[in-house]
Order: C-alpha cells, then sequence, then structure tokens
C-alpha cells in the first residue's frame, strides 16, 4: 500500500491534480523520539493544529476555486527522501526556473534573540541546539551534561558543541549583553549572514520572529542542484487557507528535512507556533503533512543588502507577478 500511495502522489504532483496528504502532521525542528508525559519537550512536536489568521503586511489571503492546472509548465527534476512524510517531488517551472515542492512546515527559531538561554527559558529547548556528543551523533538528553558544563562556564572537560549558537574562539558561548535585543541569552545564529556585521552578535542574524525565511537542506547549499541558496527569495502558499506570504532562504538543516520556516513565517500563513510546554513558552507547533507549497526562486538573492521584511515583500511580490502571479499558483498548487 506504502508503494501504491508513493507513486500515486508523485504522479498527481507532476500532472498537478489534487495531491494526497501524508498520514503523518507531525512537526518538529531537530531529531525526535516517541514523546511520553515524562519526557522533555524538545523531542516533543504534538500533532499541528489550525489556528486563526493575523494580519501581518507581507501576508495576502486569496481563495483558493476548483481551477484547471494544465498551464503551469512544470517539470520533475528529482525526488527528495524525506525521512518524516515520504518522498517529495522536486519541479521546475519551465518559464522562470523556479524550483517548487509541497511539503509539511516545522518551526526553526535560528537567529531569535530570545531563541536559547543558559537556564532553558527560550522559545526553544536547549537541546535542539548543542550537541553534548561531540563528534558523535545527537544526544536528545542532554540537560544532565549541559548543566554540568555550565558549572565549568563551558571551559572544564565536559564538552558542549553549540552548533545553533555563536561561540568565541575558546569554543565558549557567547552571551548578549545589555546592548543586545535580548541580555543573558545565548546569541542563537542563523546560516545567513546580514552583511557587513560581526557574526558572532545577534545583529548579524536573520531574527526568526521578524523576518520570515525559510530552511533548505545544507546539502542543497553545497550543491548545483537543484541551485536555491541562502539569500533566494521564495513564496509560499498555505493551501488548506490560501494564505500566502513571501519568504528568504534564511537557514540550512538536515539533509533528510525539507520543509521548515521561521516563526514569522508561520505568524503570516496563519499558524501560532507557540504553546506551553512544560510550564515553559516554546515555538514549536508546526503546519502537518504536505499542506505548503513552496516556490524559491534561484539566483535571486540582493547581494550585499540587508534583508529586512520589507526587502522579502517587495523582492517577493515581483518574482510572484514574473511567475505568472496567484492563479498560477493556486493551479500549481492542484
Amino acid at each position: 500500500m506504502r508503494n501504491y500511495l508513493t507513486t500515486l502522489v508523485l504522479s498527481l504532483s507532476v500532472c498537478g491534480c489534487a495531491a494526497i496528504s501524508a498520514p503523518n502532521g507531525s512537526s518538529t525542528d531537530a531529531p525526535s523520539s516517541v514523546t511520553t508525559a515524562t519526557q522533555p519537550d524538545r523531542v516533543t512536536r504534538p500533532t499541528p493544529q489550525p489556528s486563526s489568521p493575523d494580519s501581518r503586511e507581507h501576508t495576502n489571503t486569496i481563495s483558493t476555486p476548483n481551477l484547471a492546472s494544465t498551464n503551469c509548465n512544470l517539470t520533475q527534476e528529482s525526488v527528495f527522501p524525506h525521512v518524516e512524510i515520504g518522498q517529495i517531488p522536486i519541479l521546475r517551472d519551465r518559464l522562470t526556473n523556479a524550483v517548487l515542492f509541497s511539503s509539511q512546515m516545522q518551526v526553526d527559531t535560528d537567529g531569535a534573540p530570545d531563541a536559547y538561554h543558559p537556564d532553558d527559558i527560550g522559545i526553544t529547548h536547549i537541546c535542539n541546539g548543542v550537541n553534548v556528543n561531540v563528534g558523535g551523533s545527537w544526544e536528545p538528553n542532554c540537560l544532565t551534561k549541559f548543566n554540568r558544563a555550565k558549572a565549568e562556564d563551558f571551559q572544564g572537560s565536559t564538552k558542549i558543541d553549540f552548533f545553533a549558537m555563536a561561540t568565541g574562539s575558546n569554543g565558549v558561548p557567547i552571551i548578549q549583553g545589555n546592548n543586545d535585543p535580548k541580555p543573558g541569552y545565548f546569541v542563537s545564529t542563523s546560516s545567513f549572514k546580514q552583511p557587513g556585521i560581526n557574526r558572532n552578535t545577534p545583529q548579524a542574524q536573520l531574527d526568526s520572529n521578524t523576518i520570515p525565511y525559510i530552511v533548505i537542506p545544507g546539502t542543497w547549499q553545497r550543491s548545483s542542484a537543484p541551485g536555491v541558496k541562502l539569500g533566494d527569495f521564495a513564496v509560499v502558499l498555505r493551501k488548506s487557507t490560501g494564505k500566502i506570504s513571501y519568504a528568504v532562504v534564511g537557514d540550512t538543516g538536515p539533509k533528510s528535512k525539507l520543509g521548515e520556516g521561521s516563526v514569522a513565517l508561520h505568524e503570516a500563513l496563519g499558524n501560532d507556533p507557540f504553546m506551553m510546554r512544560y510550564g515553559k513558552r516554546r515555538a514549536m507547533k508546526g503546519i502537518g503533512s504536505r499542506d505548503v507549497l513552496y516556490v524559491i526562486f534561484p539566483n535571486s538573492r540582493k547581494s550585499g543588502e540587508v534583508v529586512t521584511s520589507q526587502l522579502v515583500d517587495t523582492e517577493g511580490a515581483r518574482l510572484l507577478e514574473q511567475f505568472g502571479g496567484k492563479q498560477k499558483l493556486l493551479r500549481c498548487s492542484r
């Protein structure tokens, strides 16, 4: 049955017909395991639930009529093997060279000044941004080793890999000062860096709370296919509501996952990613199944320019018009 459904999903995606959603609507921004009532929230990603739309300026709501999908001019180039929801067809628009795919949208808080805190009071669990098994596989249950390293001021025998935070030359994580957005918090980093700014400061990162960005696998950034890179602009459609937002490629992620967005992008698409988890406010509620269509425009990066939400809106609107506008976007989402 799984092979049959996979083949059917691929066929429908290429022809532009209505796609079958995968049954797994889970969302995670780090490797996860089955969650029980006693497990910490870093490995917990509950089934995404609908939330009310908001009124962000870079968001537009459009109707979703039953349109024919014969003018999409799409060809399938490859298939991405998503570890959670299965195969994702990667499509190419023959007119604009845009890359399209449908997937879930997990939550990425990287770059947010309040993402990580030494006392684990950030909007993301500290274990999502560190590896206490240096040189080995990521460990979800990190708190014991992390707290031991913290007691040693991160300079003792307990070694930590702070892969999602800025560190000094000695490997010690940098703490935001009084002139930074969130004093006392770690400096959470995004893969994209704002030009002309110290890379180890909050100001050099794309703030997940304010910039609508999407995440691509690190393998895409390092290879020539499918051609999308950090800084390229995108248009994102939430199929179930017809809500769209412009975005920028702002971060890289695991090679086995595709479909992740910033806090600001989730809010723009009408999804509130925040929930209380063990008494702490966490950004972890994503959009499940294959409800999100991503359209990314290769080589659209504005080199040397600081990325703002206004720039994302301007470039996104321009590229959507070149693509064929909202109506073509709707047809290609079928």
